[in-house]
């Protein structure tokens, strides 16, 4: 049995760290799970960013209802792991959002 309700995760993705990551932030709402992988390359597989494999985790786990993003390109490194996250989150029943 899980002991949270299931959230609303919101995935945001910077490549460099001096990169103004304030345009995702602002769309978080309150009460949303914010995972944050900054000064990641975008050439990193999404299961390979400490963040993106900390989401998928709590996906798995039953924690998120719906993973939103602020554009397609962050929940992957190609259109190819783009589609198999998003096929991950499907899986468990997790909706995606994209605000682009």
């Amino acid at each position: 049995m899980r002991s949270k309700t299931p959230v609303t995760a919101y995935y945001i993705r910077t490549s460099h760290v001096l990169q103004n990551i304030g345009r995702q932030e602002e769309k978080v709402e309150p009460g949303w799970l914010v995972y944050k992988d900054e000064g990641v390359s975008g050439r990193v597989s999404f299961e390979d960013r400490t963040q993106g494999k900390k989401l998928l985790q709590a996906v798995r786990a039953g924690l998120v209802s719906e993973v939103r993003v602020d554009t397609l390109d962050r929940l992957g490194r190609s259109t190819e792991n783009i589609l198999q996250t998003i096929r991950q989150f499907h899986e468990c029943g997790v909706g995606v959002a994209i605000n682009k």
